[in-house]
């Protein structure tokens, strides 16, 4: 029984061991992959942040032609009604 309960402890001690160098050995590559997550988000977000940036330039662009558009009918509208006709 005595022979049986050190074949125990020591399998135990040893697993034990095996455990937390894998636990190691996980925290060491989690901290890897985490760091390189974080950098591909980073690098994801300042692409995001340039083609949101792009987009929102292209809109401005777009209402900038629209109200040159608009303003150019407008000009062309008021040349076509003659005054003093009362129309609107």
């Amino acid at each position: 029984m005595a022979d049986a309960t050190e074949v125990s402890r020591t399998f135990a001690a040893r697993h034990a061991g095996y455990v937390g160098e894998c636990a190691a050995a996980w925290a060491g590559s989690s901290a890897e992959a985490l760091a390189e997550l974080s950098a591909h988000w980073e690098a994801a977000d300042a692409r995001l942040h340039g083609r949101v940036h792009a987009f929102a330039e292209a809109i401005h662009e777009g209402g900038r032609r629209y109200t040159a558009m608009e303003q150019e009918h407008a000009r062309m509208f008021t040349v076509l009604v003659p005054r003093g006709t009362g129309a609107s």
